[in-house]
């Protein structure tokens, strides 16, 4: 059961600028809007599911925890508002994992370059993805005003119909990916998330005090991967790990690295970093 748990961490290099400005950036409509539209097409429709739909190709990326050796953009200063990251809403996570899993399996996460970063993404954010495991840099080209959703350790489940045909059987099992799950944050050792040489917090403590999350109400996630134990479509799907929300980033070239560690008995780690080329 196990190896149904996904994972996939980013490491990013944001700014330290928390002290330099409080305001609450999901306090404006646009945003408040973005996260109801979300959480209003992840509601789960009618049992069975259905079959999926076709989807777009989507990308990911992954990165070291390593002190970043990659040229650093003079552009950023340790108070600059725009380069802030705040702690995400359930909802960010459900649009990460939506957006992760309807793109092909051999698409964001797993890839190598960077070449896929724009699949699948629309709307106000912009996201980013780890690896499935190792380190690895992307080179991307994004457009201006977008904020950034990235998780930099996390963990998924989706509820394939083959196994979990009805809401019980899926809620009889939710425990066990719960306590799978707090297993892995107690034992997760490092974590890193940094923009342009600046990192977002000091310690790991304020990273999971500031970034970690767990959705346990199922959501609806429409699987464009076929695995060997399902074909993919629409199915439940519940989440948890480390996610940041980034606010845009001003035009120009930035360095993004992201990622962490989990320690104990089944050790994973991921690391990625993006060298972004911001649009105007």
């Amino acid at each position: 059961m196990t190896n149904r748990i996904k994972f996939s961490l980013l490491l990013c290099p944001c700014l330290a600028l928390f002290a330099c400005d409080q305001v609450d950036d999901f306090a404006d409509l646009d945003e408040a809007e973005a996260l109801a539209e979300i959480a209003e097409i992840a509601e789960l429709g009618e049992w069975p599911v259905r079959t999926a739909s076709p989807q777009p190709s989507a990308a990911v990326a992954g990165l070291d925890i390593a002190p970043s050796s990659a040229a650093i953009p003079e552009q950023t200063s340790a108070c600059g508002i725009t380069n802030k990251a705040k702690s995400p809403h359930a909802e960010h996570l459900i649009g990460w994992v939506r957006w992760a899993m309807s793109q092909p399996q051999d698409g964001p996460i797993a890839d190598l370059t960077g070449e896929d970063c724009a699949m699948g993404q629309s709307g106000p954010y912009w996201y980013l993805a780890g690896t499935f495991g190792g380190a690895v840099t992307r080179e991307c080209d994004m457009p201006a005003g977008k904020k950034i959703v990235l998780p930099l350790v996390n963990q998924w489940w989706i509820a394939a119909p083959e196994y979990y045909p009805d809401e019980e059987s899926v809620a009889a099992v939710i425990p066990y990916f719960l306590d799978s799950w707090a297993e892995a944050r107690a034992n997760t050792c490092s974590l890193t998330l940094r923009i342009d040489g600046h990192d977002v917090r000091d310690s790991i403590e304020d990273y999971d005090d500031d970034f970690y999350l767990v959705v346990d109400e199922p959501f609806e996630v429409d699987v464009a991967w076929e695995l060997d134990w399902t074909v993919g479509g629409l199915m439940p799907s519940i989440g948890a790990g480390y996610y940041a929300v980034i606010n845009p980033l001003p035009p120009g070239d930035h360095v993004i690295e992201l990622g962490g560690e989990i320690c104990g008995d089944s050790p994973f780690s991921t690391s990625a970093t993006y060298q972004l080329h911001v649009g105007p």
